[in-house]
């Protein structure tokens, strides 16, 4: 997008004017998508039928 002169502003998504607000934004997003496969993961091994 840089390339071709365009930008995302604040009104777009997570980001934000400021960029720590913009880096905490996008690292929530993956915190709170880890816990959800963590608990997925968990949920399949902890089911598997034995051989």
């Amino acid at each position: 997008m840089a390339m071709e002169g365009k930008f995302v502003t604040s009104a777009e998504g997570i980001i934000d004017d400021d960029v720590d607000r913009s880096i905490h934004n996008l690292t929530n997003i993956g915190k709170d998508a880890m816990c959800a496969t963590d608990d997925m993961v968990l949920n399949i091994m902890t089911h598997k039928g034995g051989c």
